[in-house]
């Protein structure tokens, strides 16, 4: 999914129907909601980034599983989980925080086309943005994906909840994969996406937006601190450091070797 980001500019960018991206918010809405309007969208903003850079890094790092953090996989895992939590409980929070101080993706679009919300300069604006929430909302499975990620934050990441007589955990929780959250995470860019007004946004920041360089990607600062972890890698480096060892590998293990020469590829060692 990681290498979609160099090919879809969708996938990093929010933003809703043209006409709606294409006029200033003052031009959309009255002076005072404007403002509000721009405080709380940027608030929104700043909290997807946050989730989708999560997200990035844990997808970079299943790029190496598997036998490129031989040795050190206790603090990878514990970089994983921090990566994981910090997108689960930021993601339930665009979604499906509750309360009346709770700001939400859902609760700012119910502000932008509810007559009793802000108010517009241009109906026919608001009509429109009605119409895009309408087509990007939510199917059956995105649904069940959040309540996933809603149970996972308040039963294990916020609260240990365990039945006092079994000392076991009280319900049984759902599991979520990585390619699971960053299908939810998309729909909620597309979310956020149609209540953007005035523009686009980016939704990756400093060295996570993908470049390219001499027609090769540039690769992000996760990408690059695992080279160097992958170069002095004792399994990665086994044909040199262990060549009795790797002897009797090539001869028994084929999917190791495939394993090995595809991550000594990554930073240009020959295959073995």
């Amino acid at each position: 999914m990681t290498e979609d980001l160099y090919k879809d500019l969708s996938k990093w960018q929010a933003y809703s129907h043209p006409h709606l991206a294409n006029k200033d918010v003052e031009e959309l809405l009255l002076p005072d909601d404007a403002k509000r309007y721009k405080a709380m969208h940027d608030n929104l903003w700043y909290r997807l980034i946050h989730v989708h850079e999560s997200i990035v890094a844990l997808e970079t790092l299943q790029k190496v599983a598997n036998g490129g953090l031989h040795g050190t996989e206790e603090f990878w895992d514990l970089v994983r989980m921090n990566f994981g939590g910090m997108a689960i409980v930021m993601l339930n929070a665009l979604l499906s925080d509750s309360g009346t101080d709770s700001l939400t993706i859902r609760r700012l679009g119910n502000l932008l086309k509810t007559k009793g919300g802000f108010k517009w300069q241009d109906e026919e604006a608001r009509d429109m943005l009605t119409r895009e929430l309408k087509e990007r909302r939510f199917d059956a499975h995105l649904k069940e994906l959040a309540e996933h990620v809603k149970q996972i934050r308040n039963s294990v990441i916020a609260h240990v909840l365990i039945d006092p007589q079994t000392a076991l955990p009280k319900d049984v929780m759902p599991e979520i994969t990585l390619a699971e959250l960053r299908k939810l995470y998309d729909a909620t860019q597309l979310l956020f996406g149609a209540i953007t007004l005035g523009g686009s946004r980016l939704t990756l920041s400093g060295d996570f937006i993908p470049a390219v360089s001499n027609g090769q990607r540039v690769p992000n600062p996760l990408d690059r601190v695992l080279d160097a972890v992958l170069k002095d890698n004792d399994w990665v480096n086994m044909p040199e450091r262990h060549p009795d060892r790797w002897y009797w590998i090539r001869k028994c293990k084929p999917e190791t070797v495939a394993r090995v020469n595809e991550l000594r590829k990554r930073i240009g060692l020959p295959e073995a």
